[in-house]
């Protein structure tokens, strides 16, 4: 086995890695979004819509710990952070690494399998729920959504953040 991991391609052990990082800085950095509802929410609450380097997850509202979660913005998300970590793998370990791409290929395996068991769970306890948008269409739409903060995903509240800048008439109902 041991032999298996030296023959590991330094390629394919930087985008597995990439990936990885990819996958953790996901899971732990987010952008908060806002939309022009959070200006005046009159007809019930704003929620916080989060998502990095797009809105992939909005709290439900329902239950405390229920989030409306898109997969497929969610694999977007994770490519296009990969991209240029990969680019960076790439020129950072090309020169030092050839003879520890295996070493490499299993950090970069524990990397993907530790988010993506954490994701399978978050999926079966319901925890995040996959829909194919998290706009409602009265007082979301995906389009309307402008970043607004940087932060970490676990000390998110659920309240929307009302942004003056990108909204400074606020919510007009249509």
């Amino acid at each position: 086995m041991f032999d298996q991991l030296q023959r590991f391609s330094p390629k394919i052990a930087s985008a597995m890695l990439a990936f990885g990082m990819a996958c953790l800085v996901e899971g732990l950095v987010t952008i908060d979004w806002s939309y022009p509802y959070c200006s005046g929410p009159d007809s019930g609450p704003a929620w916080s819509v989060a998502g990095m380097p797009l809105p992939d997850m909005v709290y439900s509202g329902v239950s405390s710990l229920e989030y409306l979660f898109m997969p497929h913005v969610y694999a977007l998300n994770l490519l296009l952070l990969a991209i240029p970590l990969y680019l960076a793998c790439q020129r950072f370990f090309s020169h030092r690494l050839k003879f520890r791409a295996g070493a490499l290929g299993a950090i970069a395996v524990i990397t993907i399998l530790l988010p993506a068991v954490l994701l399978s769970l978050s999926i079966y306890s319901r925890f995040l729920i996959p829909v194919s948008t998290i706009a409602d269409g009265g007082f979301m739409r995906y389009g309307e959504l402008r970043p607004v903060s940087f932060g970490l995903k676990p000390g998110r509240s659920g309240d929307c953040i009302p942004s003056p800048f990108w909204f400074p008439q606020g919510w007009n109902p249509r």
